[in-house]
């Protein structure tokens, strides 16, 4: 497969999207300071014409200039209003492991100036006026108007958005700002942000520019009204909703396969405000998806990551591609994997993933993945779950039993069982890797070669096994498991402490203590049995002479150990003792 496919840039890629850069803003400063200038010359050509020339004279000469003044303005503005734009479309990006856009004290200070500058373009208009009524300075004043109203509009944000996945009748928090600050005096008034849930149809149908209250909304909320307040010391204007829920919603009608689980909507934050007339500001948060279930919540994140990931910067809203070439797949996974486990996915890794999406070993790579693939279909041919479900039941355990051991790079993790044996085959007796089940939604195994230098896995272990017994605790209880690929790591070091709680309660109350330790040895397999035999009659002596269990369960356990060493798995699965 040619490496040169990550490097493939799509529209929709992640990387494609810039970061706000600080000279971007200190060049919009900078020409602010020469509009600053520039009006500043208007003024005094203003006096200077007043006394020398006619009304009509000072008219013909100055409109020129101004129209050229606010050309120039208007294009600064233009341009501080694409990076806010970006700026909102990085808090996206910052679910898939993005950092979090920062710069926005600074393109606050740009919006301050701006308002300042259309500020002295109105009187400077208004004082022209005073003279006399001319159409073309009224066509000025108007347009000025405009502007400074849509940057108004415009700097109402959302700066610290919601959960994208929540779940009804429970609390979240939101954080609204005005990039305005102290201008106009508005914070003053101490505004009051009411917030609404809307459907894809309903924010469709919005338009912040002419926002139209009270606004239709798609459900019901509480702890959705907020003032806003001004910091001197920060100068942030902003409304923090620490108890948002949302309490009841109005479910769309779906087409075809769609679920609740697709369904998207958007909360609404809106005000209105006076400034010598009223203007009624609102801002939109990114695509929620509400659930009712926790088990909801995976096919939720595969709506939501997907959207994230691919928007554009300026859509109709919620509009994304129905499929995305590979690249930017695989570049979504890796960065939605390190966001949750702390660790990118390998070269290998994303080199199984493409061939488990495509279904192909052709080393193709001109070649798209629909959204259906990821998160409806059926992974082919015998499997029971989707793509995103074994993906996200994968990021899930790692993040909860093993982040650290998958951090340090112990856990090779996305790679298939033929090639986890071709590895081993090349590596000395004792070596092991531990890979993601790919027959299982959230299991992770471990494939060695033995003493005798054949190879084995063991069937995978699930959450529910690592919860009653760490991985580390379960690599330690096999001897044979002694260095693991690819750190090459003695697993004495690499697994010397438990990475999850072990201890188990009992139903009567008491704490778990029973134990089975295998040692696999150099010994014939039927003297391996044998001493199997011999351990677990050893813990029953010990065990009876504590608690006094019935000698029927030992006998039990010693037929279900007998049937494991004589047992062998089609698939070559090794039955896990460590229950």
């Amino acid at each position: 497969m040619d490496m040169n496919f990550m490097n493939e840039a799509t529209e929709y890629l992640p990387a494609t999207i810039p970061d706000v850069k600080h000279f971007e803003l200190k060049v919009l400063e900078e020409k602010l300071e020469k509009l600053y200038v520039g009006l500043d010359t208007m003024k005094a050509h203003l006096f200077t014409y007043q006394n020398q020339c006619t009304i009509e004279e000072t008219r013909n000469i100055l409109n020129p200039d101004l129209a050229n003044l606010i050309d120039e303005y208007e294009s600064i503005q233009y341009k501080l209003l694409d990076i806010l734009k970006l700026w909102q479309r990085k808090q996206a990006l910052a679910i898939l492991s993005e950092p979090l856009p920062c710069h926005l004290d600074e393109i606050q200070y740009i919006v301050e100036i701006l308002m300042d500058r259309i500020e002295d373009i109105k009187l400077f208009i208004a004082t022209l006026l005073s003279f006399e009524y001319e159409p073309k300075l009224e066509n000025h004043s108007q347009r000025v108007q405009r502007l400074q109203h849509v940057l108004i509009v415009s700097s109402f944000i959302v700066e610290e958005q919601p959960p994208q996945v929540k779940k009804k009748l429970t609390k979240f928090s939101a954080k609204i700002r005005w990039l305005i600050a102290n201008k106009l005096n508005i914070y003053s008034s101490k505004p009051k942000v009411v917030c609404a849930v809307l459907s894809e149809a309903q924010v469709k149908e919005i338009d912040l520019e002419s926002l139209q209250i009270p606004v239709i909304h798609q459900g019901s909320m509480s702890g959705n009204e907020c003032e806003m307040n001004y910091d001197n010391d920060s100068r942030r204007f902003s409304a923090e909703f620490a108890n948002l829920t949302i309490t009841n919603i109005d479910r769309s009608e779906r087409r075809g396969s769609e679920s609740v689980k697709d369904e998207k909507c958007a909360l609404l934050f809106y005000t209105t405000v006076n400034v010598g007339y009223p203007i009624k500001c609102g801002a939109l948060t990114l695509p929620m998806v509400v659930t009712v279930h926790d088990m909801q919540a995976p096919q939720a994140w595969a709506t939501i990551t997907w959207d994230n990931a691919f928007s554009s910067i300026k859509r109709v809203p919620f509009k994304v591609p129905d499929r995305v070439h590979i690249s930017g797949i695989l570049e979504m996974l890796s960065m939605n994997f390190a966001h949750t486990t702390g660790r990118p996915l390998s070269y290998e890794n994303m080199e199984f993933l493409r061939k488990k999406l495509l279904g192909t070993d052709n080393g193709l790579v001109d070649e798209y993945v629909s959204y259906a693939q990821i998160a409806r279909d059926k992974i082919p041919p015998e499997h029971k779950f989707t793509f995103w479900e074994w993906f996200y039941g994968v990021k899930k355990l790692t993040r909860e039993y093993f982040k650290e051991t998958w951090m340090s790079g112990h856990v090779v993790g996305f790679i298939s069982k033929n090639e986890a044996k071709r590895i081993l085959s090349l590596e000395e007796n004792g070596t092991f890797l531990i890979r993601f089940s790919d027959s299982v939604i959230g299991g992770i195994t471990v494939a060695y070669r033995d003493f005798y230098g054949q190879l084995k896995i063991i069937s995978p272990w699930k959450w529910q096994d690592l919860q009653t017994r760490s991985l580390s605790d379960r690599i330690r209880d096999v001897d044979i498991l002694s260095v693991v690929y690819p750190t090459r790591t003695p697993s004495v070091l690499a697994f010397c402490r438990s990475t999850h709680a072990n201890r188990v309660t009992t139903r009567d109350g008491y704490d778990g203590t029973m134990e089975l330790r295998v040692q696999i040895t150099s010994q014939p397999a039927n003297n391996f049995g044998q001493q199997i035999q011999q351990q677990i009659s050893q813990t029953a002596n010990s065990e009876h002479s504590l608690s006094s269990p019935n000698n029927n369960d030992f006998e039990i356990l010693k037929e279900i150990m007998n049937e494991f060493l004589s047992s062998s798995s089609s698939e070559g699965y090794q039955s896990d003792p460590f229950l």
